[in-house]
């Protein structure tokens, strides 16, 4: 099971950098582009913290509007249960959030981010300590693995892959 884990790891870390790679050089405008400046890095570098601040809080605070606004629409995912697009996502959350589960705590530690070349995309990666609530009241508690990509879209930047998956071992279904 814990060769899953690294395997699954392993896959996060080669998907991100397929997509920067992808970002950055898809167009041929971008091969021309100049690359951004260690001032501009750290600027976006701010940003997409403060954008990272902005999303943990809205996924503990369970403010599904705030949340959901975070994603683009052509999101793609991986959780423990799999594969899942934004809208099957948003049903199964929404559901779950209204019949009185949710997140309880939300921790981040050791967050680590990485800018692309050109600016237009960063790949976010850190653990995160969560404490959920069942609708019989019960807690559970878990550590995890996350890894966010975002985008730069329309003049703003969106969520367009996140892979949220346990650090410790799963049973088989």
């Amino acid at each position: 099971m814990a060769r899953k884990l690294v395997d699954a790891c392993t896959l996060t870390v080669l998907l991100a950098g397929l997509l920067l790679t992808s970002a950055c050089s898809s167009d041929t405008s971008h091969s021309k582009a100049t690359p951004i400046s260690d001032d501009e890095r750290a600027q976006i570098e701010a940003e997409i913290l403060d954008l990272e601040r902005q999303f943990n809080e809205a996924y503990e605070s369970n403010d599904l509007d705030r949340y959901w606004a975070f994603y683009a629409d052509d999101l793609t995912q991986f959780l423990d249960s799999g594969r899942l697009t934004l809208e099957e996502y948003k049903k199964e959350w929404t559901a779950l959030v209204e019949g009185g589960e949710g997140v309880i705590e939300n921790r981040t530690e050791d967050v680590r981010v990485r800018i692309s070349p050109m600016g237009d995309a960063a790949v976010v990666t850190y653990p995160v300590f969560a404490r959920y609530r069942g609708t019989d009241g019960i807690e559970s508690a878990n550590q995890y693995y996350e890894t966010n990509v975002w985008f730069r879209q329309d003049g703003g930047w969106k969520l367009v892959h996140l892979h949220f998956s346990s650090a410790v071992e799963q049973e088989e279904p």
